[in-house]
């Protein structure tokens, strides 16, 4: 009997020694396994718009005024404009202790009111050529990186960028903001699957020799840097590698040639068309003048003689 009531004090002490551990871990952010209640949020309430008729006469005249004679963004009439300015006018009035001056409401026809983008006007490069001053004198370039040795506009680095801007066109040259625009090409297109790149020569390039400038330049220039003869004969290892991934060479157009590479080359036009990288070979070269350097085709032979009386198509040519 005394066991018994001994041994019951023992389990109820546990029982509540266990009770009082749940309700300590559940105030010390144990795990509360009581179910979440759903909050579903309340949608913002819609602005009703401001009635203008309901405005004083001479908020009216106000609003009037200030849009009055305002450029409408693209897409607006004036009537919405009205109403956006009349909603704004509205809710800065309401919060005002007094009514608003027309300086105020000025400010805020600016604010309110979207500021129309104006569309880019295209300068063609005959314009720009045209507002380009020249003066004419000798300019004498020093280029100590080469020596000796032969120069042609494929192999160029370095400082040598300087004497080939200087010398010859390039398909795509750039303005004073770093922008691609039309140099010896007057388009540059890519096809849809991102291989193909067509270049459209501009009519009227002439040489420094007199020549005008063809078709069979641009097919020229564009095997010389990426063909055959880049593959066996260019210098940089970066040019080896794209005429290595330059598939065809072929005209298709009567003053446009399509590449092809073996892969999409997204920075074929920046990187090897225009003067703006430091990858000078998208260079417009005299085919039957750098041919006439050797007529049986040797090309040290050719390279040479068009380094010791080079001819191009740019702003600059060699005098001595």
């Amino acid at each position: 009997m005394n066991g018994r009531l001994l041994r019951a004090p023992r389990w109820l002490l546990l029982g509540l020694l266990v009770a009082g551990l749940t309700l300590v871990a559940t105030a010390c952010g144990g795990e509360d396994t009581t179910a979440p209640t759903a909050v579903v949020p309340t949608a913002a309430p819609t602005p009703t718009p401001v009635d203008l008729s309901a405005l004083t006469s001479e908020l009216q005249k106000s609003i009037s005024d200030a849009v009055s004679g305002m450029e409408a963004p693209e897409g607006m009439s004036e009537a919405e404009i009205q109403q956006i300015v009349a909603n704004a006018v509205a809710a800065a009035q309401a919060d005002a202790p007094e009514p608003l001056t027309e300086q105020e409401i000025a400010e805020i026809v600016r604010s309110a009111v979207p500021t129309p983008v104006p569309t880019p006007t295209a300068i063609s490069a005959e314009a720009i050529r045209e507002e380009a001053l020249v003066n004419p004198g000798k300019v004498t370039i020093m280029n100590g990186l080469w020596g000796t040795g032969p120069r042609v506009p494929r192999d160029g680095v370095g400082e040598d960028h300087n004497y080939n801007r200087a010398l010859h066109a390039t398909w795509v040259t750039g303005n004073a903001n770093v922008q691609m625009i039309p140099g010896a090409a007057e388009s540059w297109e890519i096809s849809a699957d991102g291989l193909t790149w067509t270049l459209t020569l501009r009519e009227g390039i002439k040489f420094h020799n007199g020549d005008e400038a063809t078709i069979d330049d641009l097919l020229f220039s564009a095997e010389f840097t990426w063909g055959e003869d880049a593959r066996e004969n260019a210098l940089s290892p970066s040019i080896t590698g794209l005429a290595l991934a330059t598939e065809k060479i072929e005209q298709n157009g009567p003053m446009s040639v399509a590449i092809t590479h073996d892969e999409p080359k997204s920075f074929f036009p920046f990187r090897n068309l225009s003067d703006l990288s430091g990858s000078f070979t998208g260079v417009l070269m005299p085919k039957a003048y750098y041919e006439s350097g050797d007529p049986a085709g040797d090309p040290d032979t050719r390279r040479q003689a068009f380094s010791d009386a080079p001819v191009g198509a740019g702003p600059f040519k060699v005098v001595d």
